[in-house]
């Protein structure tokens, strides 16, 4: 019996009980107003307003515990970002270009921008709060997933990096934290913001001359101790891009063994994405996200990229779904606010097949493989030389548990 099953013997044995004790994944849920105010900010229209719909029509809400919002205090968002830029953010005005802070172009000056930055920062903030509080073993975050913007400068859409501000409030709790990265793009700001710590980062991501951001690629001298990186030439599908991930998270929970993991769910690796570099499907990121749950490891699952805004929809729907342990039918109700918005296919689920994907060449299969296992060798090493009478790793019982997961 896997644990849907489990869980759906557990909410039949007891009727007078909500089935949200059972599942125990929270949602942040902003107001509507405040997912108004979101998608304005972050330039992809209605985006979160139609994920946040579609979970609804989809009855997901009875499942799961529903979090508000609490903004993010700017003493907290330093804990990412430096008070000059967060200074800069607070004068921001519309056409008021700010080159020097990245509030230009992809990034432009807006009103009330730091007002924004603490909506948006705040999202992932209660989220963590609720791993470390231990009121939620799953927590789903549609509205975070910033990894671009650096300490000093806004990038790649992303004003703020809720992410830094999410592991760093998980790190009062413990050093060992995972955070993986299944965005088009590299996490080029979370990855630096974590060179000099015991945070593990592992991101999956397109490369190519030219393609931003530029880094993350297989010589990236930059590159932290704790930096997986799996640079993907065009066209890559599920096969390598599932396989490799998962080979890079079993590594990491056999040799450093997180207390706590956050998964960045960026959704422009869909093949369906406007950008058409990786041919990534549903199911590929269903694949990653079932493997992260059945670790037992306390997870908090971020959105992140995702042009396509319907496909992007649909796809953390799924999660959603996964996360509240419940198998929903494939016809979106039609009573959902956006319902013509997904025309002309109506189908919760999309695929491709696999005949439009490209094979990775062998070699660099074997070249990115051999990249892991450098890392994760190089944790060992340092573990043994910070305590030689002691590993990475957790309790026995623990360690165990989760080895059989992977079994």
């Amino acid at each position: 019996m896997d644990r849907a099953e489990l869980i759906e013997e557990q909410i039949k044995l007891s009727p007078s009980k909500s089935p949200k004790r059972f599942v125990q994944t929270g949602l942040i849920y902003p107001s509507d107003a405040e997912l108004e105010l979101i998608d304005d900010t972050i330039k992809t229209k209605d985006r979160c307003q139609m994920t946040y719909s579609l979970i609804k029509s989809y009855g997901l809400l009875n499942r799961i515990y529903i979090h508000r919002v609490d903004q993010c205090p700017a003493k907290t968002m330093s804990l990412a970002h430096s008070n000059e830029y967060l200074l800069a953010l607070q004068k921001s005005k519309d056409e008021e270009y700010e080159e020097k802070y990245g509030l230009a172009y992809d990034c432009p000056p807006r009103d009330n921008l730091l007002e924004r930055a603490s909506l948006l920062a705040g999202t992932s903030l209660t989220a963590a709060r609720l791993l470390t509080e231990k009121k939620r073993k799953i927590v789903l975050n549609w509205c975070g997933g910033w990894h671009h913007a650096f300490e000093n400068k806004a990038s790649g859409f992303c004003y703020i990096n809720d992410i830094v501000i999410a592991i760093k409030t998980l790190q009062t709790f413990s050093k060992k934290i995972m955070y993986i990265d299944l965005d088009l793009h590299h996490g080029d700001a979370v990855e630096k913001a974590f060179k000099n710590s015991e945070v593990l980062t592992i991101s999956v991501h397109h490369y190519a001359v030219g393609f931003f951001p530029g880094t993350g690629g297989p010589n990236d001298e930059e590159k932290a101790t704790f930096a997986v990186n799996i640079p993907l030439p065009e066209l890559i599908g599920d096969e390598e891009w599932v396989a490799l991930t998962k080979y890079s998270i079993k590594k990491a929970f056999s040799i450093y063994n997180p207390d706590y993991v956050v998964c960045q769910a960026g959704g422009d690796a869909l093949f369906n994405d406007p950008h058409k570099s990786l041919r990534v499907t549903q199911q590929g990121y269903l694949d990653i996200i079932q493997y992260l749950i059945s670790t037992s490891c306390p997870l908090m699952i971020l959105g992140g990229g995702g042009y396509n805004v319907p496909a992007t929809a649909k796809l953390w729907t799924r999660i959603t779904a996964m996360c509240s342990f419940l198998k929903v039918p494939d016809e979106i109700p039609d009573e959902d606010q956006f319902y013509l918005e997904y025309f002309p296919n109506t189908n919760l689920k999309e695929s491709t097949t696999s005949d439009t994907a490209k094979k990775l060449p062998n070699e660099e299969f074997a070249a990115i493989t051999k990249h892991i296992e450098e890392v994760f060798e190089n944790i060992s090493t340092f573990y043994k030389r910070k305590s030689p009478m002691k590993g990475p790793g957790k309790p026995a019982f623990r360690s165990k548990r989760r080895k059989l997961c992977f079994e």
